[in-house]
């Protein structure tokens, strides 16, 4: 099975030049309008794991949420930002990782994951049935931004780990 991934140098965190990296990102892959349909209604799922600034590198940077959202903007998105952060509220943690502010300034709406669901997969062999916040049956696509970073426990975890927090 292969895989196509997209690969674009950013040298800071300037507004401007991650809107240009993460653009270049997307036309590599084929643009957004390959992923995303005008319209549709986003969940952007960042690293929020807990209160930390945007200096302490450990959540997803504002800036990476504010191009992403700009792009998604352009094709007209209804879009939501959330997590579950494990230490502290989502709101608490939002804001002082920059993310509460780039909403506001956006006007995107912050999507708390305190309701769940049971999300059934009836082929699956093993489990089933996972917990998952209600906003999963309420939007389109989620997108993962994830914050790449090493791990205490597993050395490095991707993407991947970003989305266990879904499950409320």
């Amino acid at each position: 099975m292969s895989y196509t991934v997209s690969l674009a140098k950013c040298g800071s965190y300037n507004q401007s030049e991650v809107d240009s990296s993460a653009g270049k990102l997307l036309d590599n892959l084929g643009g957004i309008s390959k992923f995303i349909k005008k319209g549709q209604k986003i969940l952007l799922k960042p690293n929020v794991v807990s209160a930390m600034r945007p200096e302490e590198a450990g959540t997803t940077h504002p800036a990476v949420v504010e191009a992403v959202i700009k792009i998604l903007k352009e094709q007209n998105c209804e879009i939501l930002i959330g997590d579950n952060p494990f230490s502290e509220d989502a709101i608490g943690a939002m804001k002082t990782c920059g993310i509460y502010s780039v909403c506001k300034k956006n006007g995107v709406e912050i999507a708390v994951f305190d309701k769940k669901i049971n999300a059934l997969n009836e082929k699956a062999l093993v489990v089933r049935e996972f917990p998952l916040t209600h906003y999963f049956n309420e939007v389109d696509t989620i997108i993962n931004i994830p914050k790449l970073k090493t791990h205490s426990q597993l050395y490095f975890t991707g993407a991947v780990k970003n989305l266990y927090s879904i499950m409320p």
